[in-house]
């Protein structure tokens, strides 16, 4: 089964903030991060259960997968939820960010 990957309004402008950020410092290096990233999470097509659930399962009524992208200092959580056929990118974080709080993806 392939799972269509769609991402919120939040994962969007938190994905672009990263790029933003890495880009001011090497324009090449966010080209080359996006695209890693863009792969990572199109793997999402098959299987996507195969990610354990996020710290944050615990405190929300979703459940919430999560899914580490890059290394050491640059790790970011790829956080996400299934829904039949549909995976939804709830948030791209900074692994050195805090959890998602309990109403924070209502905002």
């Amino acid at each position: 089964m392939t799972f269509e990957i769609v991402y919120t309004d939040r994962a969007r402008c938190h994905l672009q903030e990263a790029v933003d950020w890495i880009a001011e410092r090497s324009p090449q290096a966010a080209k080359n991060w996006i695209a890693q990233l863009t792969e990572a999470v199109d793997s999402l097509r098959q299987n996507p259960e195969r990610f354990g659930f996020a710290p944050e399962n615990a405190t929300h009524q979703i459940e919430i997968h999560q899914m580490h992208f890059g290394k050491r200092r640059g790790q970011y959580r790829i956080l996400f939820t299934i829904d039949h056929q549909r995976v939804a990118i709830l948030d791209v974080r900074h692994s050195m960010r805090t959890w998602l709080e309990p109403g924070e993806l209502d905002e």
